[in-house]
């Protein structure tokens, strides 16, 4: 586990799309976490495998929603199930959750009375079990979480799904934005090392043809303000489009808050067409690679992390395929490392190379790079693509490997 003085490590398993059947023939299946006749999921059983295999034991575990399929009571209870037998696998102390849309009763026609009802009597307790907590939670449609060395403050940005055609999008209303922003200045709210927000439904739109109608509507009066507040280092999780992401959201303050978009750990990523919006979820990245489910683990360092109050730390991205089960992400956009919070910037680092490579000394191997590439670790996806395409203009090659850099040298020499 983590060393919790200066370090936090956080799983993220978003999405699950759970589904419990036993008759799965007469069924239109779109994930791969099924539960079949003996109460388990080859799927899970495999995701568990891997997980302890690769000696994983995050201090928390958070998912951003969508646990099980369809709103369908059976399958969030699934999905639940396999979460907490995660946390026990893993002896994670915290798994933090918020209700998707496939979480909600979000059509009229499903509802009897009330679109939350099983999620409120699910057993394990949804999200905790404490039940002051859950109170807060579901009945202002947020809640605060303090730790030795974090806050979290969970959204549920579902929580009008069910009413009209709320379930076409998330949304935060204005009353309870207001709550929260008074909560964080509050001497209720404590200075900690890290703040992480945790949301179902995106908080600004993401870049889709035809525009992005299902973002969390509301949420610019929420994030504006409150990442201003000096309160620390802010970082945004969230699940909803099973498109990956690692970026910086906008701020006016000095502060670089992080927003991870997690991918999706099991659902069925082949059928593009997502029956209960119709919207054309697109699974493939921009360079065209197909999307993989897939699961992230974020180690934060603490102490960089409060003196830049920026979040600073590492990813890795753990991808499954059909075949070739799990395994580091071998996709470039999503890359098996990657990271957020670096002091340099990528055009002064491809700068520094320009520099160092001579026709005399064309080329650096591993061993040499290390103490140049000290920041590149913390470079996001992005910032990694920027430094690659700078350092192809000055004519220069690298070579990555998982995520690494193995190799750079000037090309009419390294080719």
């Amino acid at each position: 586990m983590a060393n919790q003085k200066n370090s936090l490590e956080i799983m993220i398993v978003s999405d699950l799309h759970a589904i419990a059947c036993f008759d799965c023939d007469h069924i239109d299946l779109d994930s791969h976490l099924i539960k079949n006749d003996s109460h388990s999921s080859e799927f899970f059983q495999t995701f568990l495998n891997y997980v302890e295999e690769s000696s994983l034991q995050p201090d928390i575990i958070i998912c951003p929603g969508d646990i099980g399929n369809k709103a369908k009571e059976e399958n969030f209870d699934f999905g639940w199930k396999c979460l907490n037998e995660l946390k026990k696998a893993t002896k994670a102390k915290h798994l933090f959750s918020v209700p998707g849309n496939h979480d909600h009763k979000s059509r009229t026609s499903q509802v009897d009375f009330d679109p939350k009802y099983f999620l409120q009597h699910a057993s394990p307790k949804f999200p905790f079990s404490h039940h002051s907590v859950n109170t807060h939670f579901w009945a202002w449609h947020w809640c605060h979480i303090q730790g030795d060395i974090f806050n979290v403050i969970l959204i549920n940005s579902s929580a009008y799904h069910g009413i009209n055609d709320e379930y076409k999008h998330g949304r935060i209303a204005p009353k309870i934005s207001d709550q929260i922003n008074e909560y964080v200045d509050s001497r209720k709210f404590k200075n900690k090392h890290l703040n992480i927000v945790i949301c179902h439904h995106h908080p600004t739109p993401m870049n889709t043809p035809g525009g992005d109608r299902q973002f969390m509507e509301g949420a610019a009066n929420l994030f504006e303000n409150l990442l201003q507040k000096q309160k620390g280092a802010w970082l945004i999780i969230h699940g909803h489009r099973h498109k990956p992401a690692v970026q910086y959201a906008p701020c006016r303050a000095h502060t670089q808050p992080v927003i991870i978009s997690a991918g999706s750990l099991s659902k069925r990523l082949d059928k593009v067409l997502d029956q209960e919006s119709q919207e054309d979820y697109s699974h493939k990245q921009e360079d065209g690679d197909e999307l993989r489910n897939q699961f992230q683990i974020l180690d934060i360092d603490l102490i960089k992390t409060k003196n830049k109050s920026t979040p600073v730390g590492i990813f890795n991205t753990h991808t499954w395929t059909l075949g070739s089960g799990w395994e580091l992400s071998p996709i470039e956009d999503i890359p098996a490392r990657g990271g957020f919070g670096a002091n340099e910037n990528p055009y002064q680092l491809a700068s520094k190379f320009e520099s160092l490579l001579t026709p005399s000394e064309p080329l650096m191997k591993e061993d040499e790079l290390k103490e140049y590439l000290n920041d590149y670790v913390y470079f996001t996806p992005a910032d990694r693509k920027i430094f690659k395409d700078q350092l192809e203009l000055c004519n220069i090659a690298v070579t990555i490997e998982k995520g690494n850099i193995v190799e750079i040298g000037l090309k009419n020499k390294y080719e």
